[in-house]
């Protein structure tokens, strides 16, 4: 997830789980299958949204910023299509559990309410889903199968103003968090321009895919798992036992935190993996 103040050094640190000593994470990759990206992933927007979007903005084709951002990323490679990008609303969901987003669509939502188990320094959360596969073997991955975006507007403002130096630009969030969605991580080298930069300040308007974010893209589709960069990944811990061991068809789920301290959390099955 994208937050504010998030540094860009990732370090990988100790977790401490029930039932075993302390590990050290190591990672998977996680990614949509080719068959659903034949045809795009069908995520809609809340209604919620529309008040904001000014045909102004609109693109040559009539498309608002939100579907802009989609196109972004369907752009980066010619072999799949990302997002269907048809702009397709639903009724907002404010649900007071984050896990009730799991359910028979995915989407872009406003929260009111936030999460009792979500940090209130969260700027917004992407929540994944996916399966286990090839689990033990070198190519062990998930396989992503419902992801859902969550903007907190409990404690935070967004704008579309582009010019704005008093609300966090909505576009530039959504576009970074469109790439957890679709299984990138955050950029690891602070020197290189990507949106997925582990940052975003008040006064930021990132609204354009780096060459960087489309190689990471290509990397993690195009080639082999083994060689995925800057992958948006799941905990595979150092220690397995019968209350940790992952198995063959496991559902995981996922939660990036973008929190306005510095800090960057990552959890996988209500377990902390990753802190950067």
């Amino acid at each position: 997830m994208l937050l504010n103040g998030c540094f860009a050094k990732k370090s990988i640190e100790k977790i401490s789980r029930p039932g075993t000593t302390d590990v050290t994470s190591s990672s998977r990759e996680a990614k949509w299958s080719t068959g659903v990206l034949l045809s795009g992933i069908d995520i809609k927007i809340s209604s919620d949204f529309n008040p904001l979007f000014d045909v102004a903005d609109n693109d040559g084709s009539g498309h608002n910023l939100f579907i802009q951002m989609m196109k972004q990323w369907n752009s980066s490679t010619n072999l799949y299509t990302f997002f269907q990008a048809d702009g397709d609303t639903t009724t907002n969901k404010n649900y007071t559990n984050i896990s009730s987003y799991y359910d028979s669509e995915m989407g872009i939502y406003k929260s009111t309410n936030w999460f009792s188990n979500v940090s209130n320094q969260a700027l917004a959360v992407t929540q994944f889903y996916g399966i286990r596969r090839n689990v033990g073997s070198a190519t062990e991955y998930i396989e992503l199968t419902h992801a859902d975006i969550i903007l907190n507007y409990r404690d935070y403002t967004f704008s579309m103003d582009s010019s704005s130096n008093s609300n966090y630009d909505l576009p530039s969030v959504l576009l970074h968090e469109l790439g957890h969605f679709i299984g990138l991580s955050h950029q690891s080298d602070f020197l290189v321009s990507s949106v997925m930069q582990p940052y975003l300040s008040i006064f930021d308007v990132n609204r354009s895919i780096t060459s960087a974010d489309i190689s990471s893209t290509r990397t993690n589709y195009n080639a082999s798992l083994l060689t995925a960069s800057n992958a948006l990944s799941a905990l595979n811990t150092g220690v397995r036992t019968s209350q940790v061991d992952p198995k063959e068809g496991e559902i995981v789920r996922g939660i990036i935190e973008l929190r306005d301290n510095g800090k960057c959390h990552h959890y996988e099955n209500g377990v902390l993996s990753d802190i950067h």
